[in-house]
């Protein structure tokens, strides 16, 4: 009888987002093809409202939160403070810091280690708004249900050599879900 061991160590997803977006795409059309009975989950696209300079963000809907890229174009590196940055619902009521996708649900309310980006380097995160992760049945909360709904914001704050910067994204109802209708999320 022999004893088999596994080592999960060193793993870096070295996807990019367009490979998120494909992925998320088939993964939608199976489960429709698989349940034609039901209508397609609303889905979301986050459109930067703010442009930062030598700093593209984009961010993609993956369930209950989302997959934040940052790509840093400066000279100098720069950091994303995920315990200040937030998740604001169309209310316009903040549901708490976004937690890193790497936070344990025990240690969400310890203080995040920063993210640094590199100069010329891209870094990408999964996260979810503080309360949601801690809702029973996550789901999507605080975003667009109908098309005259204001849209929700996204907020992260990125550390310069300069000082603190704020993106904020708009989240916003997409009704026709083809790749096409979202629309870019970055600048």
């Amino acid at each position: 009888m022999g004893l088999l061991v596994a080592c999960a160590s060193g793993y870096r997803d070295t996807r990019t987002q367009a490979d998120h977006e494909r992925e998320g795409r088939a993964m939608a059309e199976r489960w429709n093809k698989k349940h034609p009975e039901r209508a397609p989950e609303p889905a979301w696209s986050v459109r930067s409202a703010t442009s930062l300079p030598e700093i593209e963000v984009a961010v993609v809907d993956e369930g209950p939160g989302w997959q934040v890229t940052v790509r840093n174009s400066r000279s100098d590196t720069i950091t994303i403070v995920w315990d200040e940055s937030s998740f604001v619902a169309t209310s316009g009521r903040s549901l708490g810091r976004l937690l890193r996708g790497r936070t344990r649900r025990g240690d969400s309310a310890l203080p995040q280690p920063p993210s640094p980006v590199a100069p010329g380097a891209t870094a990408s995160e999964w996260s979810i708004a503080e309360e949601v992760a801690d809702l029973p049945i996550v789901g999507a909360a605080g975003v667009p249900r109908e098309t005259g709904d204001p849209p929700a914001r996204l907020v992260l704050v990125i550390e310069t050599s300069s000082g603190k910067v704020t993106w904020i994204g708009e989240v916003v109802l997409v009704l026709d879900a083809s790749p096409d209708a979202a629309g870019p999320s970055s600048p």
